[in-house]
């Protein structure tokens, strides 16, 4: 709080997501492979400035 009405309020958020192996579509024959890797993580960050009446 700063003062009697206004206030900050902070979060941090951290998701992590599992490692993924796939192939989007596979023709071989045709010459054609597209493999996929999928692994990310992430840490968000929100401040919120409140007016309290």
């Amino acid at each position: 709080m700063f003062g009697s009405r206004l206030g900050l309020r902070g979060e941090v958020r951290y998701t992590g997501y599992l490692a993924e192996d796939w192939i989007s579509f596979n023709l071989k024959d045709e010459g054609v492979f597209v493999p996929v890797r999928v692994d990310n993580d992430e840490v968000n960050l929100s401040l919120t400035l409140a007016w309290y009446f």
